[in-house]
């Protein structure tokens, strides 16, 4: 009696939970019947989270002519975008060799990527990449010896990897223009931006991972990236996803998303 009484009372709950979803479906452009499918399935609504499309102007949230993916780690987010947005050409790149190779391993059906086992930077060259237990948090620079109290993960350092580092200026040279170039490189940002002048003016948005405290050596904060790329690189703020708390209850990251004033659709990115 008492479980059947708790299921009645939770029912109004999930069925809040289920319109909830069914309608940021239907903001995605899903009809009223796949959006309710979609709000039945767990790994909808996860790949719905995962690929962020609700926080991008509605002009990229239809077909894109290219997709840049700067720290694809295993092909997560390249994969819950594919699931709502047609892709013509996908340009992926991960450092990690592990990790690497759960990337092509995730990705092999997908027949419009391209994979660079490489990180990206301001220069071609090497660099050694600290991996941690949790692959999400490797990086090209030291960690903060602070940052660990932050996170339930833990976030020991468990090998180093001689890894190759490219541009994109180089390594996308040919692209006459990127829809959306997303960034997730845990503080190695400037780097990347510095090596990609010319595929910034190419570019129509940037996704990109900003800390609000410092995680890394040297890296760089919310602050700090939002100047570089409205002041250096012309890009105009557009949104962000809600920030992660941890331990603390401090607001520790979010991605935030850019776009480039120049490259705007009729009427301007807010008129779609």
């Amino acid at each position: 009696m008492r479980a059947a009484r708790m299921l009645r009372l939770a029912l109004p709950e999930v069925a809040s939970l289920t319109l909830n979803w069914q309608a940021r479906f239907r903001k995605q452009g899903l009809s009223p019947s796949a959006a309710w499918s979609a709000a039945l399935r767990p790994p909808m609504r996860r790949a719905l989270d995962e690929s962020h499309l609700e926080y991008l102007p509605r002009a990229l949230r239809a077909n894109l002519g290219m997709v840049v993916d700067v720290g694809a780690n295993k092909g997560a987010w390249v994969s819950a975008l594919l699931r709502f947005v047609a892709v013509r050409r996908i340009e992926a790149f991960e450092p990690n060799p592990q990790v690497f190779a759960l990337l092509s391993a995730n990705l092999k059906h997908v027949s419009s990527v391209r994979l660079h086992q490489a990180g990206v930077g301001d220069q071609a060259g090497s660099f050694v990449l600290q991996t941690t237990q949790d692959s999400k948090f490797s990086s090209l620079l030291p960690l903060q010896p602070q940052i660990q109290q932050e996170y339930w993960e833990t976030l020991n350092i468990v090998e180093s990897h001689d890894v190759p580092i490219v541009t994109l200026d180089a390594t996308l040279a040919d692209a006459a223009s990127v829809d959306l170039l997303k960034i997730d490189v845990q503080g190695f940002e400037r780097h990347v931006l510095q090596g990609a002048r010319q595929v910034l003016k190419r570019t129509r948005a940037v996704l990109i991972e900003t800390n609000f405290i410092s995680h890394y050596q040297g890296d760089d904060t919310f602050a700090s990236l939002y100047s570089l790329l409205t002041e250096q690189y012309g890009f105009a703020f557009w949104n962000m996803t809600p920030p992660t708390y941890w331990r603390t209850g401090r607001a520790l990251w979010t991605d935030s998303v850019f776009v480039n004033p120049t490259h705007a659709p009729a009427g301007g990115w807010a008129s779609e």
